[in-house]
């Protein structure tokens, strides 16, 4: 999916369900997302043995996503190191915005399609 002038929204969630319907604690399965703005294309990828660290996440979306894609993700560290293995990577800080100000980048769309995973 992507590639050049296409722009890909990445993020992770955890899929499952609160122990005993209580607590804060989700036991689930790590899922990462990706949606394509241009053509609605839509992949989630089950993280393996649940991992979403830097080596996981960047060897999914190397799996998925063409090289030259735009990407915009949150400000995860699992995401670093995606423009130095040709994309071009926008974030947006969601604690502070849900549009980066100076970037443009958001990750509203998929955030909306991970919700009703």
């Amino acid at each position: 999916m992507g590639g050049p002038n296409h722009i890909v929204e990445i993020d992770e969630c955890k899929i499952g369900r609160r122990k005993f319907e209580a607590g804060r604690i989700v036991e689930g399965s790590w899922v990462l997302g990706m949606i394509d703005r241009e053509t609605k294309e839509v992949r989630l990828e089950i993280c393996p043995n649940n991992k979403r660290d830097k080596d996981t996440l960047l060897g999914l979306v190397g799996k998925h996503v063409a090289v030259q894609t735009t990407i915009m993700t949150d400000c995860w560290k699992g995401y670093e190191g995606l423009d130095v293995n040709n994309f071009r990577h926008l974030t947006v800080n969601r604690s502070l915005n849900f549009v980066d100000p100076e970037s443009g980048a958001c990750t509203n769309l998929i955030e909306k399609r991970m919700a009703w995973t």
